[in-house]
């Protein structure tokens, strides 16, 4: 058995044993502890990667300690960082413990080392701030050169209090094409006429590209969020492009901010200039 928890218990952990290891997801509302390999997600309360352990896979929980290897993203509140542990991934967090002088080249955080005082700044300036209520969904999708702005962008909007729905793609090392992506938007928009899309590759321009060839999308590259209230005021946008190469993630979000809280001149002209657009493409 690789990995066990104790029924009669409530309160006991799972835990992956060293020499085990573990295909497959685990999700549990307690702690557990990682001496082994897990190919997989985990989710829970609490998880503890020791110095053997290692997890290839994303976590999500209130509190890690990392003392092995996470090749993976991982989402907490509070991330404890020890000696000769290594990470190959995006961390998100709240608050941040480094025990140990880390090496770039052993542990990068793909964007996000001022998410703590962005994210409790955010939610004080969102208590005294209405979201746009008009918009059932906010799909956000990226290629692999996107993924740590996208997922910046979730957790940003989600605290907001916007329904985000994650499209993917969730692996740095695995390439993909931005026409793929843009579908996979595109089809989830369809249908959902009150939703609004975020797409994000290197440079912007190919999420663009890809999003104008479909009828109900209206997609921009915006690098300011001056533009992104422009071009929902005067095009009606309904997809925001980003370039994660070029754009910092704060910026992104102020972007993302516009773009979803900015409202459309619905005036007489503005309107029949985008009926123009309504032509097979």
């Amino acid at each position: 058995m690789l990995a066990f928890t104790n029924a009669d218990e409530k309160q006991s952990p799972t835990i992956v044993g060293a020499g085990c290891v573990l295909d497959g997801n685990i999700k549990t509302d307690h702690t557990v502890q990682i001496h082994g390999i897990v190919h997989g997600d985990i989710s829970a309360t609490t998880i503890v990667i020791g110095r053997g352990g290692n997890v290839i896979g994303n976590i999500r929980a209130n509190s890690l300690f990392l003392h092995g290897n996470l090749e993976g993203n991982a989402t907490v509140n509070n991330a404890n960082v020890f000696a000769n542990a290594t990470m190959k991934g995006t961390l998100f967090y709240k608050t941040l413990n480094i025990l140990i002088l880390i090496k770039k080249k052993i542990f990068y955080l793909l964007a996000i080392l001022v998410l703590n005082a962005n994210y409790q700044n955010y939610q004080k300036k969102r208590a005294k701030k209405m979201i746009n209520k008009e918009i059932s969904h906010v799909y956000i999708a990226s290629d692999h050169r996107g993924v740590g702005v996208k997922l910046y962008l979730y957790e940003m909007l989600m605290a907001a209090g916007y329904n985000v729905v994650n499209l993917g793609v969730e692996d740095i090392n695995t390439p993909v094409d931005f026409p793929d992506v843009a579908k996979t938007l595109a089809d989830a928009m369809l249908e959902d006429t009150e939703s609004r899309g975020i797409l994000i590759c290197g440079t912007g321009a190919g999420m663009q590209i890809a999003a104008n060839r479909y009828n109900h999308l209206r997609a921009s590259r915006c690098d300011r969020p001056s533009q992104a209230r422009d071009d929902r005021f005067h095009d009606d946008i309904n997809v925001l492009a980003l370039a994660a190469d070029d754009i910092d993630i704060e910026q992104a979000f102020l972007c993302a901010e516009a773009f979803l809280e900015s409202p459309f001149d619905n005036c007489e002209k503005r309107v029949r200039r985008l009926n123009k657009l309504n032509i097979n493409k």
